[in-house]
């Protein structure tokens, strides 16, 4: 038995959503590649002299400093599945698209984050998550579930890499 109901009815549903929301096509999402990326923040200098004007050297000394923090990176970008893999939009450096093939993904599978968010996450080799959120197109909460476990399945169906605790068992 499906989630609501018999399994018929779980995947009849998914496939609506499937075809109002094509995943061959783009769609509008947002993304958290697996690398870190080096932030650098300082106080701007309206802070500074704030600052300042009411603490006098303290006020300074505590905002003159640059706080550097390593962040996963986040793009609001498009998303679709290719006859060779994955592929997202302007994701790398150079706004070039992302194109994963099918031998490097693992699995993918619905997560519901500690925030709430319902996303997919794909695993690629060297377990390396790509977390993608549907929040961009206009669904239902309970939409976004069956919508991301529908396009879970569908890159399962294709995806072909071992995982790194696989290889040479």
């Amino acid at each position: 038995m499906g989630l609501f109901g018999p399994p018929d009815e779980d995947f009849d549903y998914e496939r609506e959503l499937l075809e109002n929301h094509n995943p061959y096509e783009w769609v509008a999402c947002q993304v958290t590649l697996p690398g870190l990326e080096m932030t650098i923040e300082s106080a701007s200098p309206w802070v500074r002299g704030l600052a300042t004007g009411a603490f006098g050297v303290v006020g300074l000394a505590a905002t003159s400093g640059v706080n550097q923090s390593y962040e996963h990176l986040v793009l609001n970008t498009h998303f679709r599945i290719a006859e060779k893999g994955v592929v997202i939009f302007q994701a790398c450096k150079d706004e070039s698209d992302l194109r994963i093939p099918w031998d490097n993904i693992v699995r993918a599978f619905y997560v519901k984050t500690h925030e709430g968010q319902n996303s997919l996450r794909i695993i690629l080799l060297k377990n390396q998550p790509i977390t993608i959120y549907f929040n961009r197109i206009n669904l239902f909460q309970s939409e976004y579930v069956h919508y991301s476990r529908a396009v879970a399945r569908i890159i399962n169906e294709h995806a072909c890499g071992v995982s790194p605790e696989d290889e040479g068992w």
